[in-house]
């Protein structure tokens, strides 16, 4: 009997990544560890994400939302290349960062900040539609709440 744990045993893949001028062969999840960074190995399972998503997707108009974990551990230039691969994809990303740049910030359709305010519950405020956005020095840029 075949089980889902070792479907791994049948199917191979392999990643041929130029990485500064440099050719890295990946053939299992083992040498995700050995490519230069862990934005790099991200990109990289976006790119499979997104492959997958359009196999099965076809041509249904159906806009997928995909929450990554720690964006700015990506370069801030491949991030906004990430946009537009996601944007053109139809995929809508989904992130909670701690700190962020006025560029990446500006990326994001829809933007939310939680803040307890001392008071110990959480309050989520849109910061799209607030006009004062003074806060922002304050959070983005390595001083984030």
């Amino acid at each position: 009997d075949l089980g889902i744990d070792d479907m791994y045993k049948y199917i191979e893949f392999r990643i041929d990544l130029v990485d500064k001028g440099e050719v890295k062969r990946l053939r299992s999840h083992t040498d995700f560890g050995d490519v230069s960074s862990n934005g790099t190995s991200y990109l990289i399972m976006l790119v499979l994400f997104i492959s997958f998503i359009k196999m099965h997707r076809k041509e249904a108009n159906v806009n997928f939302v995909w929450a990554l974990d720690e964006l700015t551990n990506i370069d801030s230039e491949n991030i906004h290349t990430l946009f537009d691969l996601l944007n053109d994809s139809n995929i809508s990303l989904l992130s909670a960062c701690p700190e962020v740049n006025h560029a990446i910030f500006h990326r994001f359709a829809n933007t939310r900040r939680l803040s307890s305010n001392g008071t110990g519950h959480l309050e989520i405020l849109d910061v799209t539609k607030n006009t004062d956005h003074s806060w922002i020095n304050e959070f983005v840029d390595g001083g984030g709440q």
